[in-house]
């Protein structure tokens, strides 16, 4: 079947929200210019090569309409699991890791970390083939029933194992090894999760980058950075004084984001396809 995907025609402003909190201590830091380079950042992609690649087509039309010297794409993680083609997307993120042309920093997700567990260690299996883990296994080619039985027996989740190690392409393990856990540019900080409101910046720790949700979605302090992450969906792109969040669950309702971040303002591009 062949998936449609929609893009909007252009960025749309993307305003800080002050509705919500006490953002007083904000107000000063939110209005003032945060970066000199322009930042494209992607949220969970999730496995859907289509709204990805849509996504990188709409990226390079921006960059033709509003040019820009030395822009950066950052992807925030979660690059697998739960869509249908997670190889695919890999595939396509390691061309753009390759290439060039373009600036990339790619952030590792949880759903990566289970990957790289994995790949070490077979009782990830029932955790992670149900979180979304059993799409990914399927898009290299591990027999779905091979992995269903695995979830629940630890002798054939070894097998599910090695026959994955053998079916992934080293270019693929090469790319989740070399991802980061967090990316700053100017006033932002990137992280797939978030971080600790109670721990400075620079001593953050690889699991809460990765992890971490409601200590630091519920937070209203100043971090010391804008935070841009994904990680826990919401219903639409949430730009707060403190923190971005861009992920909208795109296996539940289709649409890919990229909030585009340029000396004070923010604006948003995002695709929609089958989910």
């Amino acid at each position: 079947m062949t998936s449609k995907v929609r893009a909007e025609n252009s960025r749309t402003p993307l305003e800080v929200d002050f509705r919500s909190g006490d953002w007083e201590h904000l107000r000063i830091r939110a209005q003032a210019p945060m970066t000199s380079r322009r930042i494209y950042a992607v949220a969970d992609i999730h496995g859907y090569d289509f709204q990805l690649n849509a996504m990188v087509r709409r990226i390079w039309e921006d960059m033709a309409e509003v040019p820009s010297a030395k822009p950066i794409i950052i992807f925030l993680g979660d690059y697998i699991d739960r869509g249908p083609n997670s190889k695919l997307v890999v595939e396509r993120l390691c061309e753009l890791q390759n290439s060039r042309i373009l600036d990339c920093v790619f952030l590792r997700g949880n759903h990566e970390q289970w990957l790289l567990d994995f790949s070490q260690d077979s009782t990830i299996l029932p955790v992670w083939g149900r979180k979304g883990g059993l799409q990914t296994l399927c898009s290299y080619g591990v027999p779905l029933s091979q992995i269903e039985a695995g979830i629940g027996n630890p002798l054939v989740a070894k097998d599910v194992r090695h026959q994955f190690l053998n079916l992934v392409p080293v270019e693929h393990m090469a790319f989740f090894r070399s991802l980061v856990s967090h990316f700053e540019w100017g006033d932002y900080f990137f992280a797939h999760a978030g971080v600790d409101p109670d721990i400075p910046l620079d001593q953050q720790t690889d699991h809460d980058l990765t992890w971490i949700r409601y200590k630091f979605l519920d937070s209203t302090k100043d971090f010391g950075k804008v935070v841009v992450h994904g990680h826990t969906p919401a219903r639409n792109v949430e730009s707060l004084p403190n923190r971005i969040n861009v992920d909208t669950e795109i296996y539940t309702r289709g649409v890919l984001n990229c909030v585009i971040l340029e000396d004070k303002t923010r604006h948003l591009l995002s695709v929609k396809g089958d989910c």
